[in-house]
């Protein structure tokens, strides 16, 4: 469907096992029923009704889809660009990073056939950074 034709993401990797946050998720977290796991041993997460962000990225692509009569649960899970995480080899663990793209990185990929996408910039509990979708008509 798609073809990385550049890549200049040296400083980590992109994901494709986590899934995507959401306000649930969050509120499962801050509750003490789910865990997100930093690797550099942070701890960042919601820990009160009033740290919950309104959305996430589950919200985000669920939003942009909708135009097109995708109902919510039908979003796919996500190809998580600059999304570096670690598994732990011996118990299985998956951590998140904090490691992400200097400002000038970027991935360029090629469609090769007509595509619906959509992109979320993750909030990150509040943390998140915009990030810039250039299309290209060849």
């Amino acid at each position: 469907m798609l073809t990385i034709v550049e890549d200049t993401f040296t400083e980590g990797r992109h994901d494709l096992q986590k899934g995507m946050c959401s306000r649930k998720r969050f509120e499962m977290v801050a509750q003490g029923q789910s865990k997100r796991v930093f690797a550099e041993g942070l701890d960042i997460n919601p820990k009160n009704a009033e740290e919950i962000p309104d959305h996430g990225c589950w919200e985000n692509l669920s939003s942009a889809v909708e135009p097109w009569n995708i109902p919510p649960d039908d979003v796919p899970s996500p190809f998580n660009i600059f999304q570096c995480m670690r598994i732990d080899p011996d118990t299985g663990i998956m951590y998140d990073t904090m490691i992400r793209p200097k400002e000038e990185t970027h991935i360029d990929f090629r469609a090769e056939m007509d595509l619906l996408v959509a992109a979320s910039a993750c909030p990150e509990s509040g943390r998140g950074q915009a990030i810039r979708v250039e299309i290209y008509d060849e």
